[in-house]
């Protein structure tokens, strides 16, 4: 794509009114990561201690050399904890490890750094799995913990919050903005009907979990607007 391409795309956009292409670094368009963002901005669970990070994917181009990895891979967690904690860092420290037998060449990579409030996190990249796409975080707080990593294969995962443009979904009943729930994340068997369930539960607020649980083949996350949290029955099938 040419930069004349480009400058079309955002004149298109402009003419529409209204947002919708998003340029850069993708972590901090995820609900889950506006969601860590919001908790640490309203001190939900008091102040971060710890951020964990993973990075991996099955393999690497052969091209892609150890010296790649900081700034194609890494770069990505180092911006979305930028982001989610709302400042920089002040040290960093990088350390290979041993090779794969898959990928001789290249060094796996452990970052550990230090921001300037203190928050330590420390980041796993490996380029060689055999498995991923698979990017996990884990937030450690004063009291409590931020992490909900979901996954298999064949099903689709959406999720309705307002942490991103606030409260936005509107209770039909009411007729205003549904503000019990903070997110929802829905996991089902197609895209469109399991999107279209989770903006139907974030609407319905606390019965919700009811209605979830009657939907063959549908199972729900959510978080409340006083951070407290629930999931459907068959939920934790989902999770690792």
């Amino acid at each position: 794509m040419t930069s004349t391409d480009c400058l079309r795309l955002v004149e298109a956009e402009m003419g529409v009114g209204e947002r919708l292409l998003q340029v850069g670094f993708m972590r901090r368009f995820d609900q889950g990561y506006l969601d860590m963002k919001a908790a640490v901005d309203g001190k939900r669970f008091g102040s971060p201690l710890f951020l964990h990070c993973i990075h991996r994917i099955a393999t690497a181009p052969h091209y892609f050399k150890t010296e790649l990895i900081p700034f194609a891979s890494a770069v990505h967690e180092i911006d979305a904890a930028r982001f989610g904690l709302g400042e920089e860092f002040s040290r960093v420290s990088v350390h290979p490890g041993r090779p794969s037998a898959n990928a001789p060449e290249r060094y796996p990579l452990l970052f550990i750094f230090q921001s300037a409030s203190g928050v330590l996190m420390d980041v796993e990249i490996s380029t060689d799995a055999q498995y991923g796409y698979d990017v996990r975080a884990e937030l450690v707080m004063e009291s409590g913990a931020l992490a909900l990593v979901v996954a298999g294969r064949d099903f689709a995962v959406a999720t309705s919050g307002v942490a991103e443009r606030g409260p936005h979904i509107v209770n039909p009943h009411t007729g205003q903005p549904a503000t019990e729930l903070a997110s929802i994340t829905v996991v089902g068997a197609g895209l469109t009907l399991t999107d279209a369930y989770a903006t139907a539960a974030f609407a319905m607020g606390p019965e919700a979990r009811d209605w979830v649980e009657s939907l063959d083949g549908y199972e729900a996350f959510a978080i409340t607007a006083r951070g407290a949290d629930w999931q459907t029955s068959g939920f934790r099938a989902y999770l690792t």
